[in-house]
């Protein structure tokens, strides 16, 4: 919750079931989740940004000033460099004076980007963020080689709080066998 309101960010998309046009949709409660209001779209792909070809899941931690940033899969199939389309984002709302966060503003600098030690590139996804102690700590959804085939992985990265800085901590689990 943030000043007494309670909000729900989901993976979203306006025109129907298609790849590139992804986005998150963004609910509002004020009376402790048992009604629910629509507020406009919290981050859309947008050229110029991280993510032109799909804001993708994740979800939502605290600053170390108790502020709410998004965390997201970028989407992005312009990105040859480092041969993958799938990095992480953030977010920040564009007035947190405002109860109902209603506009949100995509950093124009990825918060991780994949690398060939994080798994099989494009398979790299759904971040999710949680504070313990003085440690911010990532998982992330991927893949990994092993033995001529790919198995499902969960990666760990920490940070101290930069959210621009995190280092990699490698994988939490990886399947023996499926």
């Amino acid at each position: 919750s943030y000043k007494d309101k309670w909000h729900l960010f989901y993976q979203y998309n306006v025109t129907g079931p298609y790849w590139r046009q992804i986005s998150w949709g963004h609910w509002v409660s004020d009376d402790g989740m048992a009604t629910w209001r629509s507020v406009k779209e919290a981050i859309v792909p947008t050229e110029g940004t991280p993510a032109p070809d799909g804001i993708w899941t994740g979800g939502m931690a605290y600053d170390q000033s108790g502020l709410p940033v998004l965390f997201f899969t970028a989407g992005d199939d312009s990105r040859p460099y480092n041969n993958s389309n799938q990095h992480i984002g953030i977010a920040r709302a564009a007035d947190y004076s405002d109860p109902d966060l209603t506009e949100w503003i995509i950093d124009p600098t990825l918060a991780v980007v994949q690398t060939a030690e994080m798994g099989v590139a494009g398979e790299f996804r759904d971040p999710q963020v949680q504070k313990i102690g003085s440690v911010y700590y990532m998982l992330v959804g991927g893949a990994k080689n092993e033995n001529g085939s790919q198995r499902g992985a969960a990666h760990v990265l920490t940070s101290d709080g930069d959210f621009h800085k995190w280092e990699y901590r490698g994988e939490l689990f990886v399947p023996e066998s499926y």
